[in-house]
């Protein structure tokens, strides 16, 4: 399923629930796994220990890392990861330059 713009009130349950875990979110399936792993459970565990900005960037860079070329082009999502990854350096640096004034 693509975007989604219309009356989500008026879908049935299955197709709000593909709206909401699209199946590029699956990254290990059910039978691979027990139950399967989505993106989210990965996040949870692997940038709990960061706050703010930085965590929703390497978060950004996770999610298309785990998921690309599963929806978009392979080079989109890798332009994606180096448009946040630059993102966090950038801040990362300018939060160094301030600690030393």
């Amino acid at each position: 399923m693509t975007e989604f713009h219309g009356d989500y009130e008026a879908l049935s349950e299955e197709d709000k629930d593909l709206i909401i875990n699209p199946k590029h979110y699956e990254i290990i399936p059910p039978g691979n796994y027990p139950d399967g792993v989505e993106y989210i459970r990965i996040a949870e565990y692997a940038i709990g220990h960061l706050k703010g900005i930085e965590a929703h960037l390497v978060g950004q860079i996770l999610k298309y890392s785990l998921r690309i070329g599963k929806k978009d082009s392979m080079l989109q999502d890798a332009d994606k990861i180096k448009w946040y990854a630059n993102h966090l350096s950038q801040i990362l640096n300018e939060k160094s330059d301030n600690k030393g004034e």
